[in-house]
């Protein structure tokens, strides 16, 4: 479940129409959509947190005077993803061109780990959070080579994301592996 807004000009607005009846969160009681504006189109009941969460968003991104970039600590995750033995990056390639147009996510396997084992023990031994499984999209891991190990590991940045959080991910995945970090 999530939440958008649509901006329609006022001089639309009458002419607007909802896709989809079946009561509303306004009057639950009747089954009828209203006909004035904005409630025409409203079904259901609306995603309050969602709505509160996208205006907090809004706000912050206002406060720091847009979207900052995301690419450098996506970078250094990958980078650093890619440099441990037994970790293979799927669908990610370093070059500015791909990097201009990626999804700040590094979808992983790990070799000789269970995807939802190795997010246990990063989440319980590290505090850190991963997503494990197969992501909405269980067809393609047979492709990847990643169904037996029970899909994919996702790690993901944004433009707040401090150097020091992608750096103890690193870290904490050399000590799962064993891997000497000098």
């Amino acid at each position: 479940v999530g939440t958008g807004f649509l901006y329609v000009a006022p001089e639309v607005q009458s002419d607007f129409r909802s896709m989809m009846w079946g009561g509303t969160g306004r009057a639950s009681h009747s089954v009828d959509q209203a006909e004035t504006w904005p409630w025409s189109v409203e079904v259901g009941n609306l995603n309050l947190p969602g709505i509160v969460s996208m205006a907090v968003a809004a706000e912050a991104l206002l406060e720091q005077g847009g979207v900052q970039d995301w690419r450098p600590a996506f970078q250094r995750l990958a980078q650093g993803l890619r440099s441990l033995p037994g970790v293979r990056v799927l669908g990610w390639q370093e070059t500015d061109d791909t990097l201009q147009q990626h999804v700040p996510v590094a979808s992983i396997l790990v070799e000789g780990w269970d995807v939802h084992d190795l997010a246990s023990v990063l989440d319980v031994n590290f505090g850190i959070e991963t997503r494990a499984g197969y992501h909405c999209a269980a067809h393609i891991h047979g492709f990847l080579g990643s169904a037996e190990t029970g899909g994919t590991l996702r790690m993901s940045t944004c433009e707040a994301t401090p150097v020091q959080h992608v750096d103890a991910a690193l870290q904490a995945l050399q000590s799962i592996l064993g891997v000497d970090s000098n």
